[in-house]
């Protein structure tokens, strides 16, 4: 936009010098507060303390301490669950080497029945 004269016409200057409304506002004092309402303001800050004690302040501090214990709980949760298939997953490994082992032993023990069942150093009949 160009700097320019305003679009005003001439009449609505003149109408707001010759309106009493503008002159009583222009005769009323500013609005300026005292030389008390810094040190009273700093006073109220100081007493409320860090944080206040307003609803909205408490629904915040609640809603970080609930995050946290979700995140923690889940985390704990997780821990555990992956502690209990680790757990699982062994025993179904020892489980398949015994099966492993008896079948073993078992190809084994038939082969040695048609050789000679006495030879073998574990079937010792001593004991």
């Amino acid at each position: 936009m160009k700097a320019g004269p305003s679009n005003d016409s001439p009449q609505n200057t003149r109408w707001g010098e010759n309106d009493p409304l503008w002159h009583l506002l222009g005769q009323a004092p500013r609005p300026e507060p005292d030389g008390w309402f810094a040190a009273r303001a700093l006073a109220r800050c100081r007493h409320e303390g860090p944080g206040g004690d307003t609803v909205v302040v408490r629904y915040v501090r609640f809603a970080q301490v609930w995050r946290w214990a979700l995140g923690g709980g889940l985390a704990v949760a997780m821990a555990v669950a992956f502690v209990v298939t680790q757990i699982n997953s062994e025993k179904v490994d020892n489980q398949k080497n015994v099966q492993e082992a008896f079948e073993i032993v078992a190809s084994i023990d038939t082969d040695s029945d048609s050789s000679s069942s006495s030879s073998s150093s574990w079937q010792d009949s001593s004991l």
